[in-house]
């Protein structure tokens, strides 16, 4: 895509002498669009930054005592021009640059989706950005799910009866297309994909692609610079979407201990669950794990090595440990689930995350991988007599990186403040299977953003620990402040009992750690680690076997119910999630499983 051939519209001007200096703070803000616009030109310009601390010494030197300011400079006479309104600046550039349109019709209908860009952009702004603390939860619900619903329906019908083009102006690019474009950088980090995605809105995101791949702005995309300016707008509008007001948090919250003491009682913690003192308010639980497709072989007796063997009982579900956490969890109405995993193509997933949407977890912080057409598999075989599970798995599916999760936790983040708005803060329990390094630095991230706002005390953060064999897996003990041990990872330590395993392991954990170590049929044990307390309790008593495969998972959904969410001591809390976990094998799979328990 190149620039309009036609120049009837644009000023004349001496482009090999002119030069442009633009003056704005370092991040994007009312500055994106004059930079990108300046970055189309192909002209020489200086991306003059003002520095937040030294503005109040030179506001009054501008024209407005505002900025941004362009000032334009012709190197052969000396001459310059300065420009010190946003708006100006931007039209100022598009009609030198040709991209206002030819024609009356043409200028008009730039001139409309122009203004509808930058009313989205000015109430994205006021209501939410500078708005009141108290009604930012409202404006981003209301923003979201009616404001940029309806523009994006406008738009979409424009372009297609323009014949998706890619345009808002016939086949021309006009200032229109590229203020629309950068103000949808904006809208995708917060809408996540509800509207602004191939399906609900194809012809805008053919209009970005045709903006984004311009080779001088995809080159200034690139750059250091705009990196930069893009790390300090995320982490500016993140301030400004987590203050919620403290007033309105103490009114509506409060929390109840887990800790050491004995069952029925609760001492001191240094870490607190959070329990609403609000009935109609909801926890935030966010979990991190792998997702697979199970292909489950229920069998007698374990095969013979070489031999063949009919199965009882095949079946096909989804699996893996923090996504069958997670549909459990859903199914409690007060708590409000997000599970975010690498994924296929979101054709793969679609049969993969149908259960966890209809138990009421939310699954928009996923990550997908068009090219990966097929979803990682598990081949389980579940034998009866005696009771084991043997696991087959396969992927190549790449693992969570750092980058794509503090992308989609930040979203997240600000999407839950709308969703649960009695809460100070998003999430109060965040689990994670433990993978290693990317799943550290993970971690630190989050310690980093609840540490600055202040609500690292609400946070509890949990830790599964399956297989011991993973790299890096050790350095996760020091983060957790619950950690969730299987068998398999203390027998592989050389331990035979659980209770001398968590005394052993605690001396590399958190000190105010809690542990949990399930041992199958019989039972858990818990040990807080602050008091040094025990705590045992045998499995639920049940009269037959039908489905041991996620047993553990649902054991964890227990625990973090328990004290998350019904504020249960551990003592309790412990034999809640036992029998839970007793009552999961009654049944195949997860559905209804909550039912019978106390509400």
């Amino acid at each position: 895509m190149v620039l309009p051939s036609s120049t009837s519209n644009a000023l004349s001007f001496d482009k090999a002498n002119a030069k442009f200096a633009f003056h704005y703070f370092p991040f994007h803000g009312l500055g994106a669009c004059a930079r990108a616009l300046l970055s189309f030109g192909d002209v020489q310009w200086d991306n003059r930054l003002q520095s937040m601390d030294e503005w109040p010494q030179i506001k009054d030197t501008t024209a407005f005592g505002t900025l941004p300011v362009l000032i334009e400079t012709n190197t052969a006479t000396g001459a310059t021009f300065e420009i010190p309104d946003s708006g100006a600046i931007e039209r100022y550039l598009a009609k030198k640059f040709g991209l206002l349109g030819d024609t009356p019709r043409e200028q008009t209908l730039n001139d409309v989706f122009y203004a509808q860009a930058v009313m989205l952009n000015t109430k994205w702004a006021e209501k939410i950005v500078w708005g009141e603390e108290e009604s930012r939860p409202k404006a981003i619900e209301q923003f979201l799910q009616t404001t940029v619903p309806t523009w994006a329906k406008a738009c979409e019908k424009h372009l297609k009866e323009n014949g998706n083009t890619g345009h808002f102006v016939d086949n021309k690019l006009t200032l229109a297309d590229i203020k629309t474009a950068v103000v949808m950088d904006t809208l995708m980090s917060m809408d996540d994909g509800h509207v602004l995605n191939a399906t609900v809105s194809p012809c805008l995101l053919k209009l970005k692609e045709a903006v984004d791949t311009n080779a001088s702005y995809a080159a200034w995309r690139k750059s250091e610079e705009f990196g930069q300016l893009d790390a300090i707008t995320q982490k500016a509008n993140m301030h400004k979407m987590f203050r919620l007001h403290s007033k309105a948090s103490s009114a509506t919250s409060s929390t109840t201990s887990f800790s050491g003491g004995s069952s029925g009682t609760s001492g001191n913690s240094s870490n607190n669950s959070y329990i609403s003192s609000n009935p109609g308010s909801k926890v935030g639980i966010y979990l991190v794990g792998a997702t697979y497709l199970d292909t489950i072989l229920h069998v007698d007796n374990f095969p013979t090595e070489d031999t063949k063997q009919r199965a009882e009982r095949v079946e096909q579900r989804r699996g893996g440990n923090a996504a069958n956490t997670a549909e459990v969890l859903g199914q409690d109405p007060r708590s409000k689930v997000w599970y975010m995993s690498s994924m296929p193509s979101p054709v793969a997933s679609k049969v993969l995350l149908k259960a966890l949407e209809e138990s009421n977890v939310k699954t928009d912080a996923c990550v997908y991988h068009s090219s990966q057409l097929s979803p990682p598999q598990a081949y389980i075989i579940s034998a009866s007599n005696p009771q084991t599970r043997t696991i087959i798995s396969h992927s190549t599916l790449p693992d969570l990186t750092l980058e794509e999760f503090i992308k989609k936790f930040d979203v997240a983040c600000m999407r839950a403040v709308s969703d649960i708005v009695q809460m100070s803060c998003p999430f109060r329990w965040i689990h994670f299977e433990g993978r290693g390094a990317e799943t550290y630095k993970m971690i630190d991230h989050i310690e980093s953003v609840y540490i600055r706002q202040g609500w690292r005390q609400k946070l509890t953060i949990s830790v599964e620990f399956e297989k011991g064999d993973r790299p890096g897996i050790k350095n996760l003990l020091q983060q957790a402040d619950v950690c969730f041990f299987s068998k398999l990872y203390a027998e592989t330590l050389g331990f035979d009992r659980p209770e001398d395993f968590l005394a052993s392991i605690g001396d590399y954990c958190k000190p105010t750690a809690t542990l949990f170590c399930c041992w199958g049929a019989l039972g858990a044990v818990g040990l807080h680690l602050e008091s040094r307390t025990r705590f045992s309790s045998s499995a639920g008593k049940i009269d037959m076997v039908m489905d041991s495969v996620g047993a553990g998972d649902t054991f964890i959904a227990g625990i973090i119910l328990a004290l998350g969410v019904r504020g249960y001591d551990i003592g309790r809390g412990l034999r809640f999630a036992c029998e839970l976990a007793s009552l999961k094998c009654t049944q195949y799979g997860f559905k209804r499983l909550l039912r019978s328990t106390e509400m």
